[in-house]
């Protein structure tokens, strides 16, 4: 269950990035994310496991420079490997 909350938290955070979350089947060859004329997607295969879409959760996370200023819990920052301001 602790890593279904943590996926939930990561997406809640794509999210406020101004990503739009589309689930694909793509066989399992992952997702991340792609930038449409000016609009922001994420992809993520609900046939990989939940470890999997974690990784590409944060994945996408650490590829938008935006994540440095959004409020997140701690366990979020810590795996992103963002450290918290002073």
């Amino acid at each position: 269950m602790h890593e279904v909350t943590f996926l939930a938290e990561a997406l809640s955070a794509i999210r406020r990035l101004g990503y739009e979350i589309r689930e694909e089947c793509v066989g399992g060859n992952g997702g991340g994310i792609c930038v449409l004329h000016g609009q922001k997607f994420f992809f993520l295969d609900p046939s990989l496991d939940l470890a999997d879409q974690l990784d590409l959760a944060c994945d996408a996370l650490r590829n938008d420079v935006g994540v440095y200023s959004l409020v997140m819990p701690d366990r979020l920052r810590e795996a992103l490997g963002i450290r918290r301001s002073a």
